[in-house]
């Protein structure tokens, strides 16, 4: 039992700490201009790694060319499986806190939407998930 409830408790944490929805109604997930700066930071990354590897592997200009661009569509690839994975931790995140809910009276629920920060969206505002990220302080190993 403690380790299912230790399971349910890393999951929301897990889910808690990837980048939230965007819903269109709180602004929650709005990036406007974040997108730019994202690829451009992995840009950035694409060129000082490419750098290096040019150097220490000799690159020709062809290659190094190349190179950045399977760069680039590895990090396409991996921001997509990040968010297809947000998407099913959101999901298993909103099941589980619907029946957590339904076991609960009103005022309980009131109650446990403001203890987890939860708004009516479903977004947490106000808690660093990160401070939570790989600690399960509390928890004792092999229970």
């Amino acid at each position: 039992m403690k380790k299912v409830l230790l399971m349910l408790v890393a999951v929301m944490f897990m889910s808690a700490s990837v980048a939230q929805a965007h819903c269109g109604t709180c602004g929650v997930g709005d990036k406007g201009s974040a997108k730019g700066a994202m690829k451009e930071a992995a840009e950035d990354w694409a060129d000082k790694k490419l750098k290096k590897m040019t150097s220490k592997l000799g690159l020709t200009e062809e290659q190094a060319s190349q190179l950045k661009s399977l760069m680039m569509e590895k990090k396409e690839q991996k921001a997509e499986v990040k968010a297809e994975m947000h998407d099913r931790l959101d999901a298993i995140q909103k099941d589980y806190d619907s029946k957590v809910e339904a076991l609960l009276d009103d005022e309980q629920v009131k109650k446990y939407q403001d203890m987890m920060g939860h708004d009516k969206h479903g977004h947490d505002h106000g808690h660093d998930h990160g401070k939570h990220k790989g600690s399960m302080k509390g928890s004792k190993k092999g229970s």
